[in-house]
């Protein structure tokens, strides 16, 4: 809110109104701006780990990729609770499949996601604005679950199935 009316009241005014030390304010400010410098460059980083990424090396090497978007997906989640706003990574995506054109990737969705829901999905992958030589390297599976389809036994043991199928694909 103290944001938002910046430009009509003294930071101090708003400070007084909405009884909020300003001493206070100010250090929450701070912190948030070096919350949001260490996650966009741990971001960067993982970005960079993701394109370095080559397969062909066996199943090793793609579960390993796999534990790498994990995190990514893990980082994205505290990106988005630091800096109060969603993380783009659509273009992280793009970019990785551009520099990899070998990089595979699979999207697990549960119909009843309300946090990522499959249609924003399908949105989104149909307007990451790839070469479509490289549209077939990505893979999309749907289940009668929510965000965490896992916990659905049913959904599970065709997401093991599918991520089976999925890592024995992209090994080689």
């Amino acid at each position: 809110m103290i944001d938002a009316e910046k430009a009509n009241y003294t930071i101090s005014r708003m400070c007084r109104l909405l009884k909020v030390d300003r001493r206070r304010y100010y250090e929450w400010c701070r912190r948030q701006a070096a919350g949001r410098t260490r996650a966009e460059q741990r971001r960067a980083e993982l970005t960079s780990k993701i394109v370095e990424f080559q397969p062909g090396i066996g199943a090793n090497g793609v579960a390993a990729a796999i534990v790498y978007f994990a995190l990514v997906v893990v980082f994205t989640y505290f990106y988005t609770a630091v800096t109060f706003k969603p993380a783009e990574v659509a273009e992280t995506l793009r970019s990785a499949m551009h520099q990899n054109p070998a990089l595979q990737v699979h999207v697990a969705n549960g119909y009843y996601d309300l946090a990522t829901p499959y249609l924003a999905t399908e949105y989104t992958f149909n307007h990451l604005g790839l070469d479509e030589a490289l549209r077939g390297n990505i893979t999309m599976s749907y289940y009668e679950a929510g965000h965490m389809m896992y916990i659905h036994q049913a959904s599970l043991e065709k997401l093991k199935g599918e991520l089976a199928a999925f890592i024995r694909k992209a090994g080689g």
